[in-house]
């Protein structure tokens, strides 16, 4: 009846131990989870300040974008309207040439 008495004090002691080093343990993780969500907070900032970023980056982009269309739309204008002068400038020469030709028949 001793050695069961020794044995279960034995392993009262253990446990007893083993609770002390758990209880020295609850504030360190206290402290790491609190340093965790920090971590997790700034983390979640960058993350949303990384996307705001990105969203202007692709705004300026397709603003680029639309300004080159325009800059080409406008350019085809302005050569359509040089081919437009060109081609009335042809057609007074060949009505110059025709009143020429009907004023020496």
């Amino acid at each position: 009846m001793v050695d069961i008495a020794k044995v279960a004090l034995q392993h009262k002691n253990a446990n007893l131990v083993e609770v002390q080093s758990l209880d020295t343990q609850i504030p360190e993780m206290q402290l790491s989870k609190l340093s965790l969500k920090r971590l997790k907070k700034r983390l979640s900032t960058k993350v949303e300040e990384f996307r705001s970023i990105i969203e202007f980056i692709k705004a300026k982009y397709s603003a680029a974008e639309a300004q080159v269309r325009i800059k080409e739309v406008v350019g085809i204008s302005t050569e359509m309207t040089d081919v437009g002068i060109a081609l009335d400038r042809a057609e007074d020469k060949r009505a110059k040439m025709k009143a020429k030709f009907q004023a020496l028949d």
